[in-house]
């Protein structure tokens, strides 16, 4: 069964540049960037690879992502 990653700029006051979060599968990788970035990038990374980069478009409550 795959982990996956998804990382994202980093909004603390700490010095971070990068925040990662793990997801037992795509969907849920998804639904946490959803929830943890607000606007910008991310990328979905299963191990090392990077299996999706991410731009949050949309307005308000009708964001949706764009997958490069």
């Amino acid at each position: 069964m795959n982990r996956y990653r998804i990382t994202y700029p980093a909004t603390g006051s700490h010095g971070e540049r990068q925040a990662s979060l793990d997801a037992p599968d795509l969907r849920t990788a998804l639904i946490v960037a959803d929830i943890n970035l607000h606007n910008g990038c991310a990328e979905i990374h299963d191990g090392a690879q990077c299996v999706a980069r991410l731009k949050k478009r949309g307005r308000s409550q009708a964001t949706f992502w764009e997958v490069g």
